[in-house]
């Protein structure tokens, strides 16, 4: 049975380096089981959701519409996830720890007539609230990053959201120097 203190001491040496995770000294008299117990109960697995596993995501996705003052309730996310997966385009992504879903990044193909080829919108990231600060948003923009290979991503991010725009900075996202996003609201 692994301690907290081994298990926090763990998570602190990971967070200074990802790479590295079984070499530093302070580990040298931990038995190897152990340290596997522990990467594997630290480290979320980040999968592809199928259409017929969409009503797992479903709680989650209703948190992140709800962290956005989206008032909404499972089955109007349900049937959103449906209609969304319906156009083919779409793919959403979850991190799991064990069987609960900690988070996810909803994605999907856009293709335009000013730049040639497909492009990546990210559409939505959530994670959760207990999840966070431990590196789980990183792992779901790299699995896309990934999955993008030489395709650009793009996302808009929220003024408001402090971390968000950070995050995607901080991950290889820039700003786009072309285009501005402009929004025109009907003051009816």
């Amino acid at each position: 049975m692994i301690n907290s203190v081994t298990l926090s001491l763990y998570n602190n040496i990971c967070e200074s380096n990802q790479k590295k995770r079984f070499s530093y000294p302070s580990f040298q008299g931990v038995r190897k089981s152990v340290q596997k117990d522990i990467f594997v109960s630290t480290i979320p697995k980040i999968s592809k959701v199928t259409k017929s596993k969409l009503s797992e995501i479903a709680p989650i996705y209703l948190r992140y519409r709800e962290s956005a003052n989206v008032t909404s309730s499972i089955s109007e996310v349900k049937r959103y996830l449906q209609t969304e997966f319906k156009k083919g385009d779409d793919n959403i992504i979850c991190a799991r720890q064990g069987e609960k879903v900690i988070g996810f990044l909803h994605y999907g193909v856009e293709r335009s007539t000013l730049r040639p080829g497909e492009r990546i919108r990210l559409k939505a990231m959530f994670v959760d609230e207990g999840s966070r600060d431990k590196g789980v948003a990183k792992q779901l923009l790299e699995f896309v990053q990934g999955e993008a290979g030489d395709k650009e991503i793009i996302v808009k991010a929220r003024r408001s959201n402090g971390v968000s725009p950070y995050l995607y900075l901080n991950n290889g996202f820039s700003e786009d120097e072309e285009y501005i996003h402009l929004v025109y609201k009907n003051k009816k």
